[in-house]
Parts: structure tokens; C-alpha cells; sequence
């Protein structure tokens, strides 16, 4: 099977009168085909011959497909004629339930595939958005799932676009192609954007008036998706944020939802993410690095899903490496930091800092936020320096902030150094 990394679309060859050059111009990798169109019984065994002429041609690997079967057991032994004819294990997997919708019978289909896998199949399942019947069926021993976004032939494009949404977060790991629906490029660029890995085509490109030009297009729509989706796009905001703001040197320009969550494993995120949380730190200790890869890798997924901000604590090389946009660091992790790095990731960053020198050694830094702390005593956590109080740390914050230009220089500013001059004071006296 193709890695994730490698995403493209899964085109069904057009009738064979059409031009027969849609394949190659929409980059398709695996063409998919009935049993029925290799039977060779149309013209006399001609139009059998030509179909595969022109896979030869592609050099790509043929996915049969079970289309228009509604049992079990006529999808399972279109399955093993397939095998023999097309010399793959490759198999897509259509059990239909439904005559008119053409939705598929999931029950049977979970059937089928525990049938096949058995037999050595590597099943592509023509399944919905369902997350608990992907279950079930990766349980039979699918290593794929290709849900549907809307009807088979509707063009009607996702129809549900935070079920979607919700399984790509549920499983990171599993390829997924969205298997019917598709009527547009736009479509298809809207699915990869979501994260998936590839699309598969056909009444799109076939019942176009220029089939050709339109597979080139949707090549050119999934490559778009798939790499804006690996950018990191900017997620939907319920209120305006200023485009240009006016940047001084170390002012800090994000903007954190004031309810901040800490924790210390993906689990943790998939259950309280979807209940509204939108910021959230994960933050994790003692873990092997394939162990803490993979809890990232999943809370960036729930994230995302739900517009949530993720901070990724300490391991900043993993999440460069995750394509995740924001760290915290300590002090101890700080001071090892590739600063470069991180700033040529465009990742941005938030340090902790519980005194005035820490404060100024994570200002150096010109981080994105600080953490001023404790401010309040602390009583889950020992901890060997004094509560500031709220006072000292708004102090704190407002005199290490840039002064304003002179023309808005507000009247309290120099009050509020003279306020931060005494609390010093009385700090190293011991008051």
C-alpha cells in the first residue's frame, strides 16, 4: 500500500470511446474497474481487450471493484474472480443495501470483509462516515477506510463535514479516502484540507465535457488541499482580530482563550476537547519518544478537528516534525532550545517563568506569551519559589511591556514602575 505521505486520487478509467488520457492528466495511481468491464462480452470481446490495453499503458496498479453487488456472497466471489483475473489481493469492497441512495449495507460489509482479509484480500470498504462501523470493520482487518461524502454518481459533494471531521480525528493513523459523492474540484480540495489522503473519481471526470481537462484539475485541487492542509490553516474565529496589528519589539501579540487546560495525555484531550475547550497544553513526562510521537500526532488531530489551539510542552522537535504551531518551554528546556529552529518552523512559543530573572532570561527570547508564577500559593504542587500575588504579576507584566509612543504615553505608566520599584524593595528585605 501507497504511505500517507504519498496523496493523490484513485480515478476510475472513462468508457473507452472517451479520450483515454484522463488518468495520466489527473495523476490517478490506482484505477478502479468492475469485473464486468473485463468480461469481454461487449463487441465481440473488443472493448474487454482495449480496457486492458490502456491499463498496460498507465503502468499503475488496477483495483477491482465489487460495484453493484447487494449480498455477501456475490461480493465475495466477485472478489475471487477478480483475483484471477487481475492477479491482485487489492480488492474494493461494495456490499449495496440500498437500491435508490446506493448507501451501503454496513452489516454486510463488515461481513465481507472478515471474509476476505481471511482469505489474504487487502480490502478498500465502501463504508459511511459511520465511526462505529469503521471500527468493526478495521476489526475484520481493513487497513483502509473510504467513506462516502454523499451519495454514489450525486456530485452532490460533503454532506457532512464534521462527521468527516470527527473520523479522521478518531483514527490519525488509518489511510482514508473519500470514496463517493465528489462533484467538483473544490469538493476535493475541501476532503484533503480535512485531512485525508486521497479521492477517489469518477462520474466527476467521465460525465464532464472535457474529461481531460477536468481530471487535470482536480489534480491540481487535491495537490492544493493537501498541502494547505499541511501548512496549518487558520481556523474559523467567532470575532475579528486585526490583520496588520502594530508590532513593537517583545509585545505580545496572541491572543489565548482565557481558560487554559493542562494535561498530561492524548486520552485526556479527545474527552474534553469536544466539550468546548480551546486552548489546551499537553504536557507530558516520562514517555518513550514513539509513545509522546504518537500522543501528539492524535491531539493535534482531535485539535484541529474542533478548533482547538494545542501547545505542545518541552519536545519541540517532534512537534516541528508533527507540523504542530505552538510550544512551551521551561527554563531547563529553554536554554537547550534551537531557538532558531523553532523560529524558522514559524512555531510560536510560551515560557514559564516564576521570578524576575527567569522572567528576563524568557524575555531575551521574545517569546509569543510567558507564564508568570505561582501567583497564588500553590497546593497539588510543591514548589521552591514564593507566590508573587496578583498584584506583583500584573506589575511585573506592565513594566516589562514596551512604553507606548509619547504621544500616548498614559499618565499611570510611570506609577506603575515606581509601585514595581517598591514591591522589589520589599521583597529583598524579607517584608
Amino acid at each position: 500500500m501507497k504511505p500517507r505521505s504519498d496523496r493523490g486520487s484513485c480515478s476510475e478509467p472513462p468508457a473507452i470511446p472517451r479520450r483515454p488520457c484522463s488518468p495520466k492528466r489527473c495523476g490517478g495511481r490506482a484505477p478502479i474497474s468492475s469485473l464486468s468491464r473485463s468480461a469481454g462480452e461487449t463487441a465481440g470481446g473488443r472493448q474487454g481487450g482495449a480496457f486492458f490495453e490502456l491499463i498496460r499503458e498507465l503502468g499503475v496498479r488496477v483495483l477491482p471493484n465489487t460495484a453493484g453487488c447487494h449480498s455477501v456472497s456475490e461480493a465475495v466471489l466477485t472478489a475471487r474472480m477478480a483475483r484471477e483475473v487481475f492477479g491482485t489481493d487489492w480488492i474494493k469492497l461494495e456490499v449495496i443495501g440500498h437500491q435508490d441512495s446506493l448507501q451501503p449495507d454496513v452489516f454486510g460489509l463488515v461481513e465481507g470483509a472478515r471474509i476476505l482479509t481471511g482469505e489474504g484480500f487487502q480490502v478498500f470498504p465502501y463504508t459511511t462516515d459511520d465511526l462505529v462501523v469503521a471500527e468493526r470493520l478495521l476489526e475484520a482487518g481493513c487497513q483502509v477506510l473510504m467513506p462516502w461524502c454523499a451519495p454514489i454518481g450525486s456530485a452532490m459533494g460533503p454532506q457532512n463535514v464534521q462527521g468527516l471531521r470527527a473520523m479522521r480525528a478518531e483514527f490519525p493513523d488509518v489511510p482514508l479516502i473519500v470514496d463517493a459523492g465528489i462533484g467538483r474540484p473544490s469538493h476535493a480540495t475541501t476532503v484533503m484540507e480535512l485531512g485525508y489522503d486521497a479521492v477517489l473519481l469518477n462520474t466527476a471526470v467521465a460525465g464532464a465535457a472535457d474529461p481531460a481537462a477536468m481530471a487535470e484539475a482536480f489534480a491540481k485541487a487535491i495537490d492544493a488541499g493537501h498541502a494547505a492542509h499541511g501548512a496549518g490553516m487558520l481556523e474559523p474565529r467567532d470575532m475579528a482580530v486585526p490583520s496588520t496589528p502594530r508590532h513593537r519589539k517583545g509585545s505580545l501579540l496572541v491572543k489565548l482563550d482565557p481558560f487554559y487546560l493542562i494535561v498530561d495525555s492524548a486520552q485526556w484531550i479527545e474527552r474534553l476537547v469536544p466539550l468546548g475547550v480551546r486552548l489546551v497544553q499537553l504536557r507530558i513526562k516520562d514517555r518513550n519518544e514513539e509513545d509522546i510521537r504518537h500522543q501528539i500526532r492524535v491531539a493535534r488531530a482531535v485539535c484541529s478537528a474542533h478548533a482547538c489551539q494545542l501547545i505542545v510542552n518541552d519536545y519541540w522537535q517532534l512537534a516541528i516534525e508533527e507540523g504542530c504551531d505552538f510550544i512551551h518551554l521551561g527554563q531547563e528546556d529553554l536554554a537547550e532550545a534551537d531557538l532558531a529552529a523553532i523560529r524558522a518552523a514559524r512555531l510560536k512559543l510560551g515560557v514559564s517563568t516564576h521570578d524576575e530573572a527567569e522572567l528576563a532570561k524568557a524575555l531575551a527570547a521574545e517569546p509569543d506569551y510567558v507564564a508568570l508564577g505561582p501567583v497564588y500559593p500553590t497546593i497539588l504542587k510543591k514548589m521552591k519559589w514564593a507566590p508573587q500575588g496578583a498584584g506583583a504579576a500584573f506589575m511585573v507584566a506592565r513594566a516589562r511591556s514596551p512604553a507606548p509612543a509619547r504621544r500616548h504615553r498614559r499618565p499611570q505608566y510611570g506609577a506603575d514602575r515606581r509601585r514595581l520599584r517598591a514591591w522589589r524593595r520589599q521583597r529583598r528585605r524579607g517584608d
